[in-house]
């Protein structure tokens, strides 16, 4: 009798929680970078006021709606033996991690994820020198899940390699 075909992965998300957890340290690096219009919009008012307003409004506007997108497009799946990471809206990127080269799975859990509930997972693998994957705001249970099955499948690897 033939082995039945595995049911296809389930693709999943960030929680909608991430749109909080990363738009208030997008919008602290914005504010940090733009000190020196903040401070020339207090000293000078006047007609300069609006145009440096506008400014700072757009840069605000802009972090936004990379969170926003960001939110939007990013979704995982472990398939394949890999874990799958897609992301981008226009431009769809689709990064394979194999297990076999992570060396370090992080979670990180900063004030607004501990808010939440939430964990912040970074994948550090051989071939990058920093987090080749990151998950900004999953569940700290759906985090473990991963882990523990990126675990087996480089376990599995492994013993596949050794026995060839």
């Amino acid at each position: 009798m033939p082995a039945e075909p595995e049911a296809p992965a389930e693709w999943h998300r960030l929680e909608p929680a991430s749109l909080f957890i990363n738009l208030l340290p997008d919008f602290w690096r914005v504010l940090r970078g733009t000190w020196p219009i903040l401070l020339t919009m207090l000293i000078s008012g006047g007609s300069q006021f609006y145009s440096d307003f506008n400014l700072l409004l757009i840069m605000v506007l802009l972090s936004m709606g990379r969170t926003v997108s960001h939110f939007l497009s990013l979704r995982y799946q472990v398939a394949e033996g890999q874990l799958l990471i897609e992301s981008g809206l226009i431009f769809r990127r689709q990064r394979r991690i194999d297990p076999a080269r992570i060396q370090n799975i992080e979670m990180v859990r900063n004030l607004f994820h501990r808010l939440f509930g939430l964990v912040e997972l970074r994948i550090d693998t051989t071939a990058e020198s920093g987090s080749e994957g990151l998950l900004s705001a999953i569940t700290e249970e759906e985090a473990q899940q991963l882990q523990q099955a990126l675990g087996r499948l480089s376990e599995t690897t492994q013993a596949d390699a050794v026995i060839t």
